[in-house]
């Protein structure tokens, strides 16, 4: 059953990413924020933040994206066309009950008799009822997905279709099931799904024409590669080539910070890209091209569906493949802007983007918030910052929180 935002399902398919946005999904997020917010170490978020502040930040969002002709799809709006749903929820509903307690009741019957709303919130919350072990009161505990609203990173849109990911933390691999149901309502059968030992997150993964790019790192593995490059994975990408773009970084300190290829590199024009400075050599006292990616080619077996490595193309220096192969003018960001999710930001069109900043940014780095700017026009590309001054202290931004599902 496809939602009613469809009569027919969503056409899922992405070349490169400079080519017009169409159809997006999104998250606001909501309720399931809470213990990350808590507790924002354990929840993988920068710091604690206003949610309230947040859930305005991400509608602005949606705003803007709707103002660029671009269909914002939610996951909440997904979901209410799903049919069953509370039927699939119930599974993810429990109980515990100690002895001398009430029996527990059945999930199904108690999630069919609920509104979508708190149908919605077991499918984000994962909620155990706890009876208590005197007075019988129940106890809730959950385990929310609280970086759901980083719709990017569940799964990847290619040039064929919708391939489903895998979490490297196993606190977030249950968002692939949410996805799973709401590319259902959408009317999208997934072309493939990475299995473990593999890991993929969307955020290492970019297109880019003739060729795909996809990071491996701390959050993305060989494995995956392998499951791409081979069987039913490889017939899930039509790109000429895959370019795997080796992080030799993959200390604790960068987990968060630099975590996927796309927060330290974003391609905004058909010949333009934004890239954090060390990572193309620029600026390292005392560890010149340590930090500098290395890219293995592979091309799709002629007839055929696999991808096997390029001969001579292995091991290339991240710049030289970008100049090389992909014929890119390289805007070279400080740390300090990619710090700021200055590269993290999302291409709505060849040369015109969609960033953010906050107020931290203004009051503390007014400097190279100009000069970010001014790098930008210089290469000719149009830029619009909003104000992510909350919903960024989750460690990501506009292309963190946007799967483009269509794009022309």
């Amino acid at each position: 059953m496809t939602t009613p935002l469809h009569d027919e399902p969503v056409a899922a398919r992405v070349v490169t990413e400079t080519g017009r946005a169409r159809v997006v999904l999104v998250h606001e997020p909501g309720a399931e924020l809470l213990s990350a917010l808590l507790w924002p170490e354990e929840g993988s978020f920068a710091t604690t933040f206003d949610s309230d502040m947040a859930g305005r930040e991400h509608r602005v969002y949606c705003e803007a994206l709707a103002d660029r002709d671009i269909e914002v799809i939610t996951v909440r709006e997904a979901l209410r066309g799903l049919g069953g749903l509370a039927r699939r929820a119930a599974p993810l509903l429990r109980y515990e009950a100690h002895e001398g307690g009430s029996p527990p009741p059945d999930p199904e019957e108690i999630a069919e008799r609920l509104g979508f709303r708190d149908v919605v919130r077991i499918l984000l919350e994962h909620p155990v009822v706890v009876s208590g072990p005197v007075t019988n009161d129940p106890t809730l505990v959950s385990r929310p997905l609280s970086n759901l609203y980083f719709t990017r990173d569940p799964l990847i849109t290619t040039d064929r279709g919708v391939v489903l990911g895998r979490f490297k933390r196993p606190v977030r691999r249950p968002e692939v099931e949410v996805m799973r149901l709401v590319l259902e309502a959408l009317g999208v059968d997934p072309l493939y799904e990475v299995v473990e030992p593999g890991v993929l997150e969307g955020g290492d993964f970019v297109p880019a024409g003739d060729y795909a790019l996809l990071g491996v790192g701390a959050r993305t593995n060989l494995e995956a590669v392998r499951q791409l490059t081979t069987g039913p994975g490889a017939a899930a990408l039509g790109y000429a080539f895959l370019a795997v773009v080796r992080d030799p970084e993959q200390g604790p300190a960068l987990l968060q910070q630099q975590m996927h290829l796309d927060t330290y590199f974003s391609i905004v024009g058909e010949r333009v890209c934004l890239v954090e400075a060390s990572r193309i050599g620029i600026g390292v006292p005392g560890t010149p091209g340590g930090r500098i990616p290395r890219v293995d080619v592979y091309a799709k077996v002629p007839d055929g569906e696999d991808y096997r490595p390029v001969p001579g193309a292995t091991g290339l220096a991240f710049p030289d493949f970008l100049r090389d192969h992909l014929g890119m003018q390289l805007v070279p960001l400080t740390f300090e802007d990619q710090d700021m999710y200055g590269c993290n930001v999302l291409c709505v069109r060849d040369m015109a983007v969609l960033g953010s900043t906050g107020r931290d940014q203004e009051l503390v780095h007014d400097r190279q918030l100009w000069e970010y700017g001014r790098s930008l026009a210089a290469a000719g590309v149009e830029v619009e910052l909003l104000d992510f001054s909350e919903i960024r202290k989750g460690y990501g931004a506009n292309r963190c929180m946007t799967q483009v599902l269509v794009r022309d």
